[in-house]
């Protein structure tokens, strides 16, 4: 995979598995992160251990999961404990001194994140000694409609011209 990309814990493992290649004498890839905590930064405030209705309200600030979810007991019974266990899991990892990626990375930030903000998302620059660059969605949550992402994707595969010939 020439590009891999991540989404929230999906760019924390994809940190860590670039890192595993590159120890393993792989040649790393261009790594794109999408709208994750960089990886030795700690979330401003935790969600996983809030209250059933403060978490449900977090949730729709989020955006992503239907109103016909959240507000059906059965549904959030089941779901609830899943989604708590991801967001723990994000929660609770850190990489106190990343050794720098021998790739670029490309970080996107949402500046309606309730999450993470602009200037938090910036320091995954502190994680390549390649190229870095920050794109700023402007009005968007931290969850993206299948199309605004489809087309945000595209764009900055388009747009991004690395400096080099690889990694």
């Amino acid at each position: 995979m020439s590009r891999p990309s991540g989404n929230s814990m999906g760019a924390l493992l994809g940190f860590e598995m670039i890192h595993q290649w590159v120890s393993w004498g792989v040649s790393p890839p261009e790594n794109f992160s999408l709208a994750a905590r960089p990886p030795h930064c700690s979330f401003a405030e935790p969600l996983s251990d809030l209250p059933s209705e403060n978490f449900r309200d977090a949730l729709l600030q989020l955006g992503g999961i239907p109103d016909t979810i959240l507000t059906d007991e059965e549904s959030m019974s089941f779901f609830e404990a899943l989604l708590r266990q991801d967001f723990s899991n994000c929660e609770s990892y850190r990489c106190i001194q990343p050794n720098p990626l021998p790739c670029p990375i490309q970080a996107i930030a949402y500046d309606q994140d309730p999450l993470m903000t602009v200037e938090e998302t910036a320091r995954w620059g502190d994680c390549t000694a390649e190229q870095f660059r920050l794109t700023t969605l402007t009005g968007e949550p931290h969850i993206l409609t299948a199309d605004t992402l489809m087309k945000t994707v595209q764009n900055l595969f388009l747009d991004y011209r690395p400096n080099r010939k690889s990694c």
